[in-house]
């Protein structure tokens, strides 16, 4: 008879204990979850915080090996000219230096990487940028043409190579950073 009596006994602690333990391991399961996605957004952040600074170091090498390398030709048009004793403005420096070269190449670059790129990152926004990049191009290949013309005033085509030129390394920069940017998935 004390079988039968401890037994009974025993499956209501036994189903008791049973149901504080599952209460207690849902408990731990769920803070050991916790800590896993805790853990795996932390390591997403990382690599977040990876790739753009990647990006950026993509877009500075380029800013310094397209940009800076670019303008060297009018960088050495204004020594030469400052070596001679020539006092000559910007906007004149700008026209002499072939800036209007300079932007096609850069934005024909920069729309080439735009539809080369692999990933799927903010797509609308580099294909907008890059529309107005095919724009802003087309825009400089008939300024190129049209600066040689004697009628046109030569101080003010070489004011709008030099707006042109500021307005191609914002738009390729935006492109190139945005293109160089791989976030994980």
């Amino acid at each position: 008879m004390m079988v039968s009596a401890t037994q009974p006994a025993d499956d209501g602690a036994s189903s008791a204990s049973t149901g504080i333990g599952n209460s207690a391991g849902g408990t731990a399961d769920a803070d050991l979850a916790s800590d896993a996605s805790t853990d795996e957004a932390t390591q997403q952040a990382a690599r977040i915080k990876e790739a753009r600074l990647n990006a950026r170091t993509k877009t500075f090498h380029w800013l310094v090996f397209s940009v800076v390398f670019a303008l060297l030709p009018t960088l050495g048009n204004a020594t030469v000219a400052a070596l001679q004793g020539e006092s000559q403005t910007l906007a004149q420096l700008a026209l002499k230096g072939d800036l209007y070269i300079v932007c096609m190449g850069l934005t024909a670059t920069s729309i080439g990487q735009a539809l080369i790129r692999k990933g799927e990152h903010r797509k609308g926004f580099i294909a907008t940028v890059s529309t107005f990049n095919i724009v802003l191009l087309a825009s400089v290949v008939i300024l190129s043409g049209a600066q040689d013309d004697p009628k046109i005033d030569q101080e003010m085509m070489g004011r709008i190579s030099l707006s042109f030129f500021v307005t191609t390394v914002i738009t390729t920069a935006i492109v190139t950073y945005f293109c160089e940017l791989e976030l994980p998935e």
